[in-house]
């Protein structure tokens, strides 16, 4: 499944474990919970994070909402050893 925006088809196939991380699952958890080598798991989970970072910064150009809930989505990602990755 995908979701078109005006750039690129944003992939939905890992959505789930990005919510599971957000959610507070431990990194064991997650990356038990899937067939992706941890490397890949951080490598997706730190990339989603930068992108969230990202939209914080851009109060002039995006939805109040969407600034909000990028903070909020951050604050739950950015844990170790994804912080780690992303600071």
């Amino acid at each position: 499944m995908s979701v078109c925006c005006r750039f690129h088809q944003v992939d939905l196939r890992f959505s789930g474990l990005v919510e599971a991380w957000v959610a507070g699952s431990s990194w064991y958890d997650v990356t038990e919970d899937t067939t992706l080598d941890e490397g890949d798991v951080a490598r997706l989970l730190g990339r989603t994070a930068d992108v969230l970072r990202q939209i914080m910064y851009l109060k002039d150009l995006v939805p109040e909402e969407l600034v909000q809930n990028a903070k909020a989505a951050y604050k739950g990602m950015n844990r170790a050893p994804i912080s780690d990755l992303v600071s």
